[in-house]
């Protein structure tokens, strides 16, 4: 989760467009999530200001897409 992101959800929840326990779900999913064939960090730009690179060595298309595709979806 970036920092504008975290930003917008806590803004929405201010604003009653977000409930808290979403929030809150949102917040304890996203830091990492374990796809077998890795853990992304998600919450990396946060703690540390530059983003999660994605190491493709030895990983296959599908699995680099894979984890491409999670981070998209934590971001809806």
């Amino acid at each position: 989760m970036e920092q504008k992101e975290l930003r917008q959800m806590l803004e929405a929840v201010a604003a009653g467009d977000m409930d808290v326990e979403r929030a809150v779900l949102c917040l304890k999913e996203a830091p990492f999530e374990d796809l077998g064939f890795a853990k992304p960090d998600y919450h990396r730009s946060v703690r540390q200001g530059v983003a999660e690179i994605i190491y493709g060595e030895g990983k296959m298309p599908e699995q680099i897409k894979r984890m491409v595709d999670c981070k998209m979806k934590l971001n809806t």
